[in-house]
């Protein structure tokens, strides 16, 4: 039996939607993780260093920053801006 029209179309905008969806929860969870990673080792987490990581919508990037954060001396030099 054939689906009706637009079924198939619908079917792969849905996928689109749970791929995008589950790549903002990823951004989001390295976001959080960044400030809870300094914040555990006692580093202060400036205005200006948590506005660049909750703007900041590459995951490449936030990853590299949350690396960082493991070692970082400051919350800025997690982000680079030391």
């Amino acid at each position: 039996m054939d689906r009706p029209r637009g079924v198939d179309r619908a079917l792969e905008m849905l996928d689109e939607l749970e791929e995008r969806g589950r790549r903002q929860g990823r951004i989001q969870g390295a976001r959080e993780a960044i400030v809870t990673v300094l914040e555990a080792r006692g580093i202060e987490v400036p205005f200006f260093v948590r506005q660049r990581i909750w703007t900041c919508g590459s995951l490449g990037l936030l990853e590299t920053w949350l690396t960082r954060a493991i070692t970082a001396t400051s919350a800025g030099a997690a982000i680079g801006n030391e």
